[in-house]
C-alpha cells in the first residue's frame, strides 16, 4: 500500500512534474482575457439601420464564442483599393473586443461564415493603446 492515498496519488505527482506544471501555467495565461481591435470589411450598407444590424449580428457571434464587445466605432461606406469577393464597395467598421486567445481563433472562423463579412483583421491592443 502506498503512503499517499489513491485519490491524491493521481494529482500530487503532476504538481511536481515540470512539464505538467508549465502546461498548467500556459493554460491559465491562454485563458486570460485580452483586448483586441477588430477591423471588419463588410458588404456595403444602404443606411445606418442596416449597418447597426450587421454589427449586432457580429456581437452575437462574439458573445456566443466567449468574446465581449467593449466599444463599436461607427463605420463608413468606402471604396476598396482592390476587389474582395468581386466587390469594390464596402462598409468598414472597427470594434474593440475582449476575448481569450484560445477563443479568438474560433471567433475569427465563425465571423468568416457570416454572410456580410468580407474580411476580418484583428490586432492586440497594448496598454498604451487602451489608455
Amino acid at each position: 500500500m502506498s503512503p499517499i492515498p489513491t485519490c491524491i496519488y493521481g494529482i500530487v505527482p503532476q504538481l511536481f512534474n515540470k512539464t505538467c506544471f508549465l502546461g498548467f501555467i500556459v493554460n491559465i495565461i491562454n485563458n486570460l482575457m485580452r483586448n483586441y481591435e477588430m477591423f471588419l470589411i463588410l458588404k456595403p450598407k444602404k443606411d445606418e439601420a442596416a449597418a447597426q444590424k450587421a454589427v449586432r449580428e457580429i456581437e452575437l457571434v462574439l458573445n456566443r464564442y466567449g468574446g465581449k464587445l467593449i466599444k463599436s466605432y461607427s463605420g463608413i461606406n468606402a471604396k476598396l483599393a482592390y476587389p474582395i469577393q468581386n466587390r469594390l464597395d464596402s462598409f468598414q467598421a472597427v470594434l474593440e473586443i475582449q476575448a481569450a486567445p484560445n477563443d479568438l481563433a474560433e471567433i475569427n472562423k465563425q465571423l468568416a461564415l457570416v454572410d456580410d463579412v468580407l474580411r476580418v483583421t484583428t490586432f492586440v491592443l497594448t496598454a498604451e493603446a487602451i489608455n
